[in-house]
């Protein structure tokens, strides 16, 4: 055959060798799947990338951090790991670290920002007190740039521990305004709650400052508009143990028809603007 017929068993054995034997399951197999290939070690570039991801991501979504050791994200991103390199989150003190680094960026930035950019500016500031019972005082710098832009940042939000005098809130003012070198000069105005305590603070600080007007208008028209929902909540808290159901449901009744008339005549004082 071979003598005779070259050709023809050259072209035979061509045709053989690139079909897969049909009987042959394991030349089948070998044929028809590709072993898959280990991941690689993800690059340092790509662990900087996916660090600053988490970072953003912390700090957009205001998430604690440790979120970074949830359960379920760690099985998101152990799926994600399949599809090309294989990563893994950092911990929780390299992100805490990381924070920190891109928080001193950040100020310096916006530090930049302002000696280039700003020449007057305001400031908001307010302190409240969590569910937690921990007090926190903030300052907000506000100020239009050289195009008539007007910008806003929050500079700080810190823990403020301790009685919130006058004396107290102006320190802690004055030494945000200090970190960040804010001339006092360029200074048009602070605005803030009606507080007595706020109020001395900007008169310590030899500032100017005006309250603000929807928290003015609150403390006018809340004892109005809401003075039921104090009696009750006292009621139904026990407060008062020897507070008279009858009297109580008589005092409501009372304040509700005081509260009509109330409103009636700011009616009719609008009507007559």
């Amino acid at each position: 055959m071979l003598k005779h017929h070259p050709l023809d068993v050259e072209a035979f054995r061509k045709a053989a060798a690139a079909t897969p034997n049909e009987t042959d399951p394991v030349s089948e197999t070998a044929a028809t799947v590709t072993p898959q290939k280990q991941r690689a070690t993800a690059t340092h570039k790509e662990k900087e990338t996916m660090k600053h991801l988490c970072v953003k991501w912390l700090c957009t979504s205001l998430r604690p951090i440790s979120a970074i050791e949830d359960k379920g994200l760690l099985e998101m991103v152990e799926y994600a790991n399949e599809t090309k390199h294989k990563l893994t989150l950092p911990s929780r003190k390299v992100v805490t670290a990381a924070i920190d680094e891109k928080a001193t960026i950040a100020r310096a930035i916006l530090k930049h920002k302002l000696d280039e950019e700003m020449q007057y500016y305001c400031l908001t500031t307010d302190i409240w007190t969590s569910r937690a019972m921990e007090s926190f005082i903030s300052l907000t710098i506000h100020f239009v740039d050289h195009d008539f832009r007007l910008h806003k940042y929050l500079l700080e939000v810190k823990p403020f521990p301790g009685s919130h005098t006058g004396v107290m809130i102006a320190s802690k003012i004055e030494d945000i305004m200090s970190d960040w070198g804010l001339d006092k000069k360029k200074l048009v105005l602070i605005l803030r709650d009606n507080g007595a305590n706020v109020a001395l603070a900007c008169r310590l600080l030899q500032v100017p400052s005006y309250g603000c007007i929807p928290h003015t208008i609150n403390l006018v028209l809340a004892p109005v508009f809401f003075p039921r929902k104090k009696v009750e909540a006292a009621v139904n808290a026990d407060t008062d143990p020897v507070m008279d159901p009858s009297a109580v449901t008589e005092y409501l009744d009372k304040m509700e028809e005081d509260d009509q008339n109330i409103i009636a005549s700011l009616a009719t004082q609008v009507r007559t603007l």
